[in-house]
């Protein structure tokens, strides 16, 4: 996919940046730039929603008798991400009187793996942000302008005991162990549900909503679980103290002799709903009013 939209980049002085995925997939993503400073930035991902249930060629898009066509990433995101580049296409050099920058990350779906690598490795991604363009991201919104989202935060806390046929009283039950940081995982969520730091009225809903994930590796009622972990994935709002909640679960979770870790971090974004940049998208796109998302 990164060599096709490679090929589609005429023009433009380009940045590839690799790096190989958790499970050793040599992976691409794509920075590039055409007519120097300052301008608009286009960016989307190039891999699509795992686990669709996508049976069919997956290079290939089905049309249905009305018009409408079916496939992975048509709309999130390969349909965008093709779109910016036909936009691009249509621009001729004589007319173009202000940088375009095009971004085309990986791994989005599953941890925002690409993005991290540009922001970490991209000398062109630094202009961008120097020069303050603006940046128009191919996320699905039905031409709704979206000026903030929610962030997220994924934390896990692993206990580990011994199995045993339960009727010896040999084991030790980890999801006994469990129980204490679930309760504190409880007190946390009554307070993102009722307490006004954690509610902002500009999203719906308007709390970070938090979910809860156990998982047990036992096979049977009559043996003790050796192994038992649960996740906590809650999202926050523009001015949240995240951090600071990731860090209270985990004391509690060392207090436990529980195994914890963050295995997911990301901010949520925030642009003025009043700034030049986003009226003039919503001229473009014939809306009153800009919006916010609950997703990331």
């Amino acid at each position: 996919v990164a060599e096709r939209v490679l090929a589609a980049l005429d023009g433009f002085e380009v940045e590839t940046l690799d790096y190989t995925d958790p499970a050793g997939v040599a992976k691409r993503v794509i920075v590039a730039n055409k007519g120097g400073n300052g301008g608009l930035a286009l960016s989307g991902h190039m891999d699509t929603v795992p686990d669709t249930g996508w049976r069919e060629d997956p290079w290939s898009a089905r049309v249905d008798d009305d018009g409408v066509m079916h496939g992975l990433g048509t709309t999130d995101m390969k349909g965008p991400v093709a779109c910016m580049l036909a936009a691009v296409a249509r621009i001729p050099a004589e007319q173009q009187h202000a940088p375009l920058w095009f971004v085309a990350t990986a791994d989005e779906e599953v941890g925002m793996l690409g993005a991290r690598s540009v922001a970490a490795q991209s000398q062109l991604y630094r202009q961008i942000v120097a020069q303050s363009a603006g940046a128009i991201i191919g996320e699905p919104t039905s031409l709704r302008v979206v000026y903030s989202h929610k962030g997220g935060r994924t934390v896990q806390a692993v206990s580990r005991g011994r199995a045993a046929h339960s009727s010896t009283g040999l084991g030790q039950n980890a999801c006994m162990a469990l129980i204490p940081f679930l309760e504190e995982i409880r007190r946390i969520n009554d307070e993102l549900e009722t307490q006004p730091q954690w509610r902002d009225e500009r999203f719906q809903p308007p709390t970070p909503t938090l979910n809860l994930l156990l998982h047990d590796v036992n096979t049977g009622i009559n043996i003790t679980s050796p192994l038992a972990s649960c996740q906590a994935y809650f999202r926050p709002m523009p001015g949240q103290p995240a951090d600071e909640l990731t860090e209270r679960m985990r004391s509690v979770a060392v207090r436990c002799g529980l195994q914890f870790e963050i295995t997911f971090a990301s901010d949520p974004l925030y642009t003025d709903p009043h700034s030049p940049f986003i009226q003039e998208l919503l001229q473009i796109s014939g809306r009153d009013t800009a919006e916010t998302v609950a997703y990331g």
